[in-house]
Formats: C-alpha cells, structure tokens, sequence
C-alpha cells in the first residue's frame, strides 16, 4: 500500500505546531507500524499515525490560500 507525499510548510516556523496524520483505515498495514489510539469514550483503536516536520515554506502561499478565479 503506497503512502502518498505529503508536504506541509508555513510562513511562520516559530509558531509551527507539531502534525501527525492519524489513518483509522489500517488494512495492508504490518501491526508494528501501527499504534494504539485512545478515543474519547476511553476504547483503543489501532491506526497509522504519521507524524510530518513542518517546514519553512518556499512557495507563495497568499497564492495557495485565494479562491480559485472562473
């Protein structure tokens, strides 16, 4: 099962938060690569949880964030 490329980048480094992607959809995935998750009911789920480094972005992203011109 491939993983697709996942960037994630800001202008604003200093004030990044930390980013994981939690994927509850965990078939075709080896058990050691995935993590027990506690829910809000208190139950544990197993998912794929991959964690991401944010970085400085080198792309415009005012122009990311505009709303598509027709």
């Amino acid at each position: 099962m491939g993983q697709r490329n996942v960037s994630i980048v800001t202008d604003r480094p200093e004030v990044a938060p930390s980013v994981a992607v939690i994927d509850y959809d965990t078939d075709g995935f080896e058990a050691e690569d995935l993590r027990r998750i506690t829910q809000s009911n208190g139950g544990k789920v197993k998912a794929l949880v991959v964690e991401h480094c944010v970085e400085t972005a080198a792309i415009d992203l005012d122009e990311v964030f505009q709303e598509a011109k027709s």
